[in-house]
């Protein structure tokens, strides 16, 4: 059992341990850390172990950075996470959907509890159906689809969402949209998380998690783009201010290092998310409007398409184009999205096709994929690129098979309207969708219900 607190809580702590130990459950805290080990790797391996861990929660641990990793940490390695409420605070937002127990006078937890949560499986973890057992678990995503038609819509108001993500570990999915907000949803649940992220003055248009997940940023029509604690649920820093109009799309580079955005003053900008500052010039040559970009999993390339109908690629040191100054897609883009092994680039216009390119190049690879959609609005690949979603004008989200250029399943149909945005969760096993026009967010268990 790994203790995660704030050394004001020391004392306490000792107890809760001794108290442990009596019960026979093998407990470890800092205090036990070997001489000259290295913390934060110790630690890491120390959460792996566990089988659970419990964070005693005060303000100071509330505000400690180290508190914060070690329970996200053991979120993502699906360990179950105990919460003692040892002082008043705010509970983290991670945490707010999690029983925990008050111990506000120094007291024990009660045996009750401990039982109830050792009981219950890993938070996030699921019974394999019969499609995930049907195939190697390793076998390509294409190989293992058996998505429902229908997908289960989020609880609650959702209001007009223009853009969602998955958080990097997939226990958490970001939407944002007409109604100024950001707001956190449990994916596997489709129950809010917390209250939503407020400080847009316009329309919130692109959503992006950090690769840790530690940072959400956000695109808005308010000519800003903003930093969020999504565990906190609070603003990061002053929000980056240097777009003459509305900010279309804001994506971080594969390392976290740099941000990049795009909008309707038809520049590309690169910001240093740790102090907000922007990186370099920006990068100018299309003719519209920016609607999208998109680091290579490299990190080398950014790549950026307009509603001007092109698509152009640059190098992340350099304002300068990595490719030909641009190659035409034949129509306003409206998406874009690299192959996960960056060997591609995907995009979708309104003439209804989606298209695969060579990043440098600029090559066409194969024929355009069209289905039923009159316009292509939305992009994403599977984590391991056998799969293309895209979603469309007329409510399906169809499914490719980029290798071949044919359907990789029928097309999803539950929305009753324009899809805005569509993503894949980091397993491949769920996909999430928004209309802005039916105001409803749909998440997909791609093998079978």
């Amino acid at each position: 059992m790994f203790i995660s607190y704030n050394r004001r809580d020391r004392q306490y702590v000792e107890k809760l341990a001794a108290h442990l130990a009596a019960e026979g459950i093998s407990p470890w805290w800092d205090q036990q850390l070997r001489t000259g080990a290295r913390y934060m790797r110790e630690t890491q391996n120390r959460i792996d172990a566990c089988d659970a861990l419990i964070v005693v929660l005060t303000p100071a641990a509330v505000d400690s950075d180290w508190v914060i990793d070690e329970f996200l940490y053991a979120l993502g390695q699906d360990k179950p996470v105990l919460p003692l409420l040892l002082e008043d605070c705010r509970i983290p937002l991670r945490l707010t959907g999690v029983h925990y127990e008050e111990v506000l006078d120094g007291r024990l937890p009660t045996s009750d509890f401990f039982a109830q949560v050792i009981e219950q499986p890993p938070i996030g973890s699921r019974a394999l159906t019969t499609a995930d057992q049907s195939r190697p678990a390793d076998a390509p995503l294409l190989e293992r689809l058996a998505p429902g038609r229908y997908g289960r819509p989020l609880a609650g108001d959702v209001g007009a969402v223009e853009s969602l993500c998955f958080s990097p570990d997939g226990t958490l999915l970001a939407t944002a949209g007409h109604d100024r907000a950001v707001r956190l949803w449990d994916p596997a649940s489709g129950e809010p998380i917390g209250g939503p992220l407020l400080g847009h003055g316009g329309w919130v248009m692109s959503v992006a998690f950090s690769p840790d997940g530690s940072l959400v940023a956000t695109a808005g029509t308010d000519k800003t783009v903003r930093l969020w604690d999504p565990v906190l649920g609070r603003p990061v820093g002053e929000p980056l201010s240097g777009h003459g109009g509305w900010v279309m799309s804001v994506a971080f580079s594969p390392d976290g290092s740099l941000v990049a955005t795009a909008g309707t003053d038809q520049t590309v900008r690169l910001w240093d998310p740790a102090s907000g500052r922007p990186v370099g010039n920006p990068r100018i040559g299309h003719r519209d409007s920016v609607v999208s970009v998109a680091f290579s999993p490299e990190e080398e390339l950014l790549a950026s398409a307009s509603t001007d109908g092109t698509v152009r690629v640059w190098r992340t040191d350099s304002p300068r184009p990595a490719a030909r100054p641009a190659y035409p897609v034949g129509t306003p883009v409206s998406s874009m999205v690299f192959h996960p092994d960056g060997s591609a680039l995907a995009t979708s216009g309104t003439d209804g096709a989606v298209r695969l390119w060579r990043p440098v190049t600029g090559d066409p690879i194969g024929d355009s994929m069209s289905g039923q959609n009159e316009a292509v609005f939305t992009v994403a690949f599977s984590p391991d690129g056998s799969v293309l979603a895209a979603g469309g004008s007329d409510g399906a989200i169809e499914l490719w098979d980029p290798a071949t250029g044919k359907p990789a399943h029928d097309a999803l149909t539950g929305h009753r309207a324009a899809i805005s945005s569509v993503a894949i969760s980091p397993d491949g096993t769920l996909l999430a969708s928004a209309s802005a026009h039916d105001e409803t967010v749909r998440v997909w268990r791609l093998l079978g219900d």
